[in-house]
This record gives structure tokens, C-alpha cells and sequence, in this order.
């Protein structure tokens, strides 16, 4: 793993471009600091990509296990609780990749 910088907003702001060119090239991190505390992190764009998959990934297998827990309902029946009435017809056109206001317009 390489080496990660604390370096504070202001010498961040004065040195931006090379710092930009350390974090793409050499795969350096850099913790910005403001009075001495972490504000933000400056990372390679592979790294935030790798991290963005494995959040996705964490929140697919938090979704199924709240799936499995009982209690669960249906979007159809909240919006029958709510007395949200469903326009079938619009739905049929949904799932066919056209909408109402299209066909209307032709």
C-alpha cells in the first residue's frame, strides 16, 4: 500500500496540480486536513471505483437479507394502504418501454 499525506487545505490549494499528478501516477493518497483534522481524502480514481463496487456489493447483500426477514410487503400493497390507485394500462406501456404521453403525441 503506498504512503498516504496529511496535508492541510492550504498547502493542498497551493500545490493541487502536482499532488493530482502524485495520487494519478504514483497511486499516493492524501488526507486534507483543516486545523489539523481530516476534511477529505484525495485518491486514485481506481480506488473510488473499487470502492464504490464494493459498496454496491455490501448493499445487494444487506437488501436480500432484509428480504428474508418477515413482514415484508409488496409495492402493491403500500400503495393499496395508501389508496394509490395504479393506472394498469400505463403500467402494460412501462414495462414495454413506451409511455402514455408518447402514444397520446402520434
Amino acid at each position: 500500500m503506498k504512503a498516504t499525506k496529511e496535508l492541510p487545505v492550504a498547502e493542498v490549494r497551493s500545490q493541487l496540480a502536482e499532488l493530482l499528478n502524485e495520487v494519478h501516477y504514483a497511486g499516493k493518497s492524501i488526507v486534507v486536513t483543516r486545523r489539523g483534522r481530516p476534511l477529505a481524502a484525495i485518491v486514485p480514481h481506481r480506488l473510488l471505483k473499487r470502492l464504490e463496487e464494493l459498496e454496491d456489493r455490501l448493499d445487494v447483500l444487506e437488501a436480500r437479507e432484509a428480504l428474508k426477514e418477515p413482514g415484508q410487503y409488496s409495492l402493491d400493497d403500500i400503495k393499496a394502504e395508501l389508496g394509490i390507485k395504479t393506472n394498469p394500462k400505463a403500467h402494460r406501456n412501462a414495462k414495454a418501454g413506451s409511455t402514455t404521453e408518447s402514444k397520446e403525441t402520434e
